[in-house]
């Protein structure tokens, strides 16, 4: 009777407080809850960034991961079965052991990915981690070269509270007695006496610096090669028979910048190529794809644009086959499929507007570079602008 009482005289009051309370419990538990997940991430970071084990081991009882993760998977590795030596690595332990059945052949302490993001800035951000799962050994090296990624200049550069600054061949960055460049093949200290002083090959934690920042050497150099340091697998330069990955890559890169016209894809097949060039002339044949892959890159790419369906666009389409062109690409299409969609990028935002496209004429437009010349209706001027083209 009397709660009845309470509802029926200042029902709306009582139902304001009851709501305000319920609001009020529903805001602290997602507080509550907000705070943990903050209290989790600033542990995590703090183990991160400090190397610190205790953190480490309270978040991993936490959550619950004290145990070795490795071991149901150990007791179901195919190579065990088989008797065939083999690689375990445990990112919880940060230890690898080298086994064969289940004899421990050889141990060692090693470092595993952290999870962390480095942020670089213009140079760009990478994260760490460590790849999960049976993974097959590709090669084994002795006496390795590791060719550092731009992620390791960044990351010397943010322990000694240095800048960045990239170092491309040729040019050179003034020192104030002299000037640091490069020759062949070499980062050298050119003094304005006129002597010359090679810095010799890239050491871990000795990084060259000028002017407050790490310089960043070019791929290629011997500063940009730490031997002795086992870095990631190259993949084989030589085309043995096939051709081989990083020259068919960066052939890849090139066709596809001479499509879109996006520049990332052209840095990406110079710093392969720049990467390999000391090396392309100890292979000969061998090294003909990185050739091939070295001409797309110093041509410019020519592109045919055919348009129409009668008798003159069969002609310069004709033409336009009978040439042979690394870089050489050939699009037919009648005159009202010529829309931006069916065409390159790079060439969809012109042509299209082109008066004799507009008017439906047979023609043919040749581009070199991104740059077009006037619609040609001519089959012999078709001939004698592509022979021009294809030999400059």
């Amino acid at each position: 009777m009397g709660v009845s009482r309470i509802f029926s005289y200042g029902g709306k009051t009582v139902w304001m407080l009851i709501s305000g309370f319920i609001i009020a419990a529903i805001l602290s538990v997602t507080l509550l809850t907000k705070t943990a997940e903050l209290r989790y991430q600033r542990d995590v970071t703090r183990m991160v960034y400090s190397d610190n084990l205790g953190v480490l081991n309270e978040v991993k009882s936490k959550l619950g991961l004290t145990g070795d993760s490795l071991k149901s998977l150990m007791s179901q590795t195919a190579a065990e079965a088989t008797d065939q030596p083999y690689i375990v690595v445990s990112m919880a332990d940060h230890r690898l052991w080298y086994k064969q059945g289940k004899q421990i052949l050889f141990d060692a302490p090693v470092a595993t990915g952290s999870g962390k993001e480095l942020v670089g800035g213009a140079s760009g951000q990478w994260r760490f981690e460590t790849p999960r799962g049976r993974l097959t050994v590709k090669g084994k090296d002795e006496d390795p070269a590791w060719v550092p990624p731009d992620w390791h200049y960044v990351e010397q550069a943010h322990k000694k509270g240095l800048g960045i600054v990239h170092l491309d061949p040729g040019e050179k960055i003034p020192t104030g007695d002299g000037v640091l460049t490069t020759q062949n093949g070499e980062v050298v200290k050119r003094y304005n006496n006129g002597t010359t002083v090679s810095l010799g090959g890239g050491v871990e934690g000795k990084e060259i610096v000028v002017n407050g920042n790490i310089v960043v050497p070019p791929y290629g150099t011997t500063a940009r090669r730490y031997m002795g340091v086992l870095g990631t697998r190259r993949k084989p330069f030589q085309d043995s028979p096939t051709p081989a990955g990083n020259s068919v890559a960066a052939i890849a890169l090139l066709r596809l910048h001479s499509y879109t016209n996006q520049p990332a894809y052209r840095e990406k097949a110079e710093q392969t190529l720049e990467l390999l060039a000391g090396l392309a002339g100890k292979f000969g044949i061998f090294a003909a794809t990185y050739g091939i892959a070295a001409v797309h890159f110093s041509q410019p790419h020519t592109q045919v644009v055919i348009i129409g369906a009668d008798d003159l666009a069969e002609q310069l389409h004709t033409i336009a086959t009978s040439f042979f062109g690394l870089g050489k690409t050939i699009l037919k299409l009648p005159a009202n499929e010529i829309v931006a969609q069916n065409l390159p990028p790079g060439l969809g935002e012109t042509i299209p507007s082109l008066p004799a496209v507009r008017q439906g004429k047979s023609a043919a437009i040749l581009c070199s570079g991104f740059s077009c010349q006037p619609p040609i209706f001519d089959p012999e001027q078709l001939r004698r602008n592509l022979a021009r083209a294809l030999k400059g």
